[in-house]
């Protein structure tokens, strides 16, 4: 909306002078330049760029001058987030997705009956909004929402849910969300990260380990990508495991002739699965022997 300032010199010299009307606005300083008429009136319009909101002061002088005094003052009415980062909310399926961003009111006066409409969503999303009916001036605010989402994602790209926030007293903010839906996946965690232990030469070596499933979903068949000197008591392919469930794997390392004395082996081993992440597990195995001889 437009502002109309308008004032008047008393004075000496009032006719066709040349004025400085600034406002004073964040730590700045906006000037508008007018003349005068021939009572030393004056007059301009004003108009706040889309994100200025908050409180004003007004005042005028001799051009050169650069008075910074309050002579007036006004209230734009405003609400901005606190962040420009992008909101990102990635969702399971079946599982409520919880978050907020938060809301400020730039200026001093108070915002009311503050609602928040949801203009358009995915077919497949259920959005739903929590925020203060009130907030006051200089206030900070979250608007929390809770997505629930009951299939996944079709495409490859984030989609837009798209909601506007209102007050009495005119003020209207858009808010952009992205949401992905996923299918719950499981995620692999093994006891250790890396195997460091030793083997006999020309005996084989049991060695115990446990894989746990971290994530949301189940596993479905989980297999073992081992090198050929390692095998695995219960087979390379095991019973899927759902949440939190947890299974031993043992493992068999039987070295070969191609393996020297206390010189380490290394490398890796996979443990994957059909519905999540797999794990990779180093390992570092010394070869020694139990053979003693005799020194003379």
């Amino acid at each position: 909306e437009k502002i109309v300032i308008s004032g008047k010199i008393t004075g000496n010299k009032t006719v066709n002078q040349n004025v400085e009307v600034y406002i004073l606005y964040d730590g700045a300083r906006m000037v508008q330049t007018t003349q005068t008429d021939a009572d030393g009136a004056f007059s301009i319009e004003w108009m706040p760029y889309l994100s200025q909101s908050g409180h004003f002061v007004v005042g005028a002088c001799y051009q050169g001058e650069n008075l910074m005094e309050e002579m007036a003052s006004f209230n734009v009415y405003g609400l901005k987030r606190s962040s420009n980062d992008y909101i990102t909310c990635e969702a399971i399926v079946g599982e409520p997705y919880t978050g907020n961003m938060s809301f400020e009111n730039p200026g001093v006066l108070d915002l009311t009956n503050v609602t928040v409409q949801l203009l358009s969503a995915p077919d497949y999303c259920d959005v739903q909004f929590n925020m203060p009916s009130t907030i006051k001036g200089g206030e900070k605010v979250a608007l929390g929402y809770i997505i629930n989402a009951n299939a996944a994602t079709t495409t490859n790209t984030w989609e837009q849910v798209k909601a506007r926030v209102t007050t009495n007293e005119g003020v209207s903010l858009d808010v952009l969300l992205y949401v992905f839906a996923r299918n719950a996946v499981a995620t692999l965690y093994p006891s250790t990260q890396k195997i460091k232990t030793t083997m006999v030469k020309g005996q084989s070596r049991e060695y115990s380990m446990t894989i746990t499933n971290t994530g949301k979903g189940n596993t479905g068949t989980i297999t073992l990508s081992l090198p050929n000197w390692m095998t695995s008591v219960s087979g390379t392919t095991l019973a899927s495991l759902n949440e939190s469930e947890t299974t031993t794997i043992v493992l068999r390392f039987t070295p070969n002739d191609e393996m020297y004395l206390n010189i380490p082996v290394t490398g890796s081993m996979a443990i994957n699965c059909e519905n999540g992440n797999g794990v990779v597990v180093n390992y570092d195995i010394t070869p020694v022997s139990e053979t003693v001889g005799t020194l003379i």
